[in-house]
């Protein structure tokens, strides 16, 4: 496997089915927003990361942009126990429809060249 595999695979397994999880569910456990919040730091660090040693792409800078935000505003609320709005969940289980769907289907395409 190599390492756009590995990063759909992550998407497929990991990624997309806790997005959806929390937009469906919408939990009150705190925990659930650590994990989005500490999650959406790693993923910060890491694209920094990949910016400053010139390895960024197009996709970096939407995460960097969009979603990095968005998660780590939404953990805060949740870390805090203030009201999350609505639509917030919305844009979670989209965004993870979005990843699970769009990883699945780059999975297997790649998977087809291999064969």
């Amino acid at each position: 496997m190599n390492k756009h595999q590995i990063i759909s695979l992550i998407h497929i397994l990991i990624n997309g089915p806790y997005l959806i999880y929390l937009g469906l569910f919408q939990p009150t456990n705190v925990v659930f927003y650590y994990i989005l919040f500490i999650y959406s730091l790693i993923v910060l660090a890491d694209i920094l990361y990949r910016i400053f040693n010139k390895q960024g792409h197009a996709w970096l800078y939407v995460h960097l942009i969009l979603f990095v935000p968005l998660f780590l505003y939404i953990g805060y609320l949740g870390i805090t126990k203030k009201e999350i709005k609505y639509y917030y969940f919305g844009f979670l289980l989209a965004i993870g429809l979005a990843a699970f769907f769009y990883h699945l289907l780059k999975f297997f395409k790649i998977r087809e060249y291999i064969k």
